[in-house]
């Protein structure tokens, strides 16, 4: 029996896959939790987190450039005189095995050596001209190629959004745990967990970083990721997600995580201005 096929389908442009955390706006939240050194530390957590995830984003188009830096600088690399001499030295050694009569022709030799120099500088001098820069675009299509590559390449998305998110959902919790003294708490304990934001930080916090469509769709794309093996689920179908599907499963690109960062990084700043005047925070 055949194996059906799945198709996959990724942004082909390079550019796309990097800057997904901003340092600056890092450094402003960082900044903002800074006078409370518990949410200092919950708020370094979650960076630290988001950061990791963002470098394994990263990871395939970070690892062709580093490819094409290290292309472009042994371009650059020019050989010295005494290799060029050593070069023609040593043609003339191999060559004048297979032919005596150069070792017997001391002026010939000595010709030949020189003409060998000559046309070795005079390409060293050329390559250093043409070899100037390397396109990254050309390089990065031709590893796509490779069908691990290329699926390395759609699995770190999946993988970044599942990240990005559960990272979020983790200092959440945190936060009002710390703030309520609670052993335990979970969203998945959807009306213990609702009266405890709303308890402890106000509608506002549970309305604008849990409940809100953006991240309801958000989660439920987690969802479909982690327990559905990304296939679109109905409840998902229910939100306005915008992630392409094919054949029914989701096809997560660079911009649909920095999408989803964006509203994350909102919720953040909602939570740490409430969390920093909480009396559990002080």
């Amino acid at each position: 029996m055949d194996h059906p096929d799945r198709r996959i389908q990724i942004d082909q442009r390079i550019e796309v896959y990097q800057d997904y955390l901003s340092s600056e706006w890092a450094e402003n939240i960082l900044a903002a939790a800074n006078p409370s050194a518990t949410l200092d530390k919950m708020v370094l957590d979650l960076l630290l987190a988001w950061r990791t995830v963002g470098y394994t984003a990263c990871m395939p188009a970070n690892s062709i450039q580093a490819m094409r830096s290290a292309l472009i600088g042994y371009s650059h690399r020019s050989s010295s005189d005494a290799n060029i001499l050593a070069f023609g030295e040593n043609v003339i050694a191999f060559v004048s095995r297979k032919i005596p009569e150069l070792v017997d022709d001391r002026r010939l030799r000595s010709r030949l050596i020189a003409e060998l120099t000559t046309e070795a500088d005079r390409f060293r001098e050329v390559r250093e001209k043409e070899c100037k820069d390397i396109p990254v675009q050309p390089l990065w299509e031709d590893f796509l190629t490779t069908p691990a590559f290329h699926l390395s390449v759609w699995s770190s998305q999946r993988l970044a959004y599942v990240g990005f998110f559960n990272a979020y959902e983790a200092f959440l919790v945190r936060c009002v745990k710390h703030a309520a003294q609670a052993v335990s708490l979970k969203t998945s304990e959807a009306k213990k967990f609702y009266e405890a934001v709303r308890k402890e930080f106000g509608d506002r916090v549970l309305d604008t970083c849990w409940l809100n469509n953006g991240l309801q769709a958000d989660r439920h794309v987690r969802h479909a990721l982690t327990h559905a093996n990304g296939e679109e689920t109905e409840k998902l179908k229910e939100h306005k997600h915008g992630i392409l599907v094919l054949d029914g499963v989701l096809q997560v690109f660079p911009d649909d995580n920095k999408g989803m960062l964006g509203r994350l990084q909102a919720g953040v700043e909602v939570i740490v201005s409430a969390a920093i005047v909480h009396p559990r925070f002080k």
